[in-house]
């Protein structure tokens, strides 16, 4: 099932991301690399089933929410996370 690897921001050049529609990973790329073709999803749990499908080399999330959603479908070893940080960004907890 796994269909590649893509490790560092170089190697985006010309691949359609997977994102969750309306997350700040999608705004972000659009904003930072408009270039590239974001494929909106409605949640991770269907992009991440769109990417082991093949359909799509790049997934477009946080890696380590993302890495719990994959482990949940049962697709652990089938994804690495890019070894680049694309972004930062502060998380408040809300109470």
């Amino acid at each position: 099932m796994k269909q590649g690897t893509v490790l560092n921001k170089k190697e985006l050049s010309g691949q359609k991301i997977v994102v969750v529609q309306n997350s700040f990973t999608e705004e972000w790329l659009k904003k930072n690399y408009p270039i590239r073709k974001t494929v909106p999803f409605k949640s991770t749990e269907e992009a991440i089933l769109s990417a082991g499908r093949g359909e799509v080399r790049v997934l477009g999330d946080s890696c380590l929410s993302t890495s719990a959603d994959i482990m949940r479908l049962g697709l652990s070893g089938e994804f690495e996370c890019c070894r680049e940080i694309l972004y930062t960004k502060t998380v408040h907890a809300g109470f």
